[in-house]
């Protein structure tokens, strides 16, 4: 970074839930992820970075209740741990 440069960037990435129809059997739940950064610069000189930049996300999901009528718990517990990685491009205005 040169010497007395700084910078503004600010950011943010969302997950939001969308519930699928416990009346069907298709499995229509989803997660929508959305993210958004400002003044994204190279490293050296601050000039606008035009690359690709990516999202790590830990995950965690715990299968409680999916037995036989949905209030019950499952019958074993399907657990998964990862994690989700996001990229998208840079786009200048």
């Amino acid at each position: 970074m040169t010497a007395g440069a700084t910078t503004n960037s600010v950011g943010s990435v969302a997950l939001n839930v969308l519930a699928g129809d416990p009346g069907t059997t298709a499995d229509e739940s989803d997660v929508q992820i959305g993210a958004s950064l400002t003044d994204v610069g190279n490293k050296a000189g601050l000039a606008d970075y035009t690359g690709q930049l990516q999202a790590r996300l830990p995950l965690r999901v715990t299968d409680r209740k999916s037995g036989p009528s949905n209030g019950e718990p499952a019958r074993r517990r399907a657990r998964f741990r990862g994690r989700v990685v996001v990229a998208s491009p840079c786009l200048l205005p």
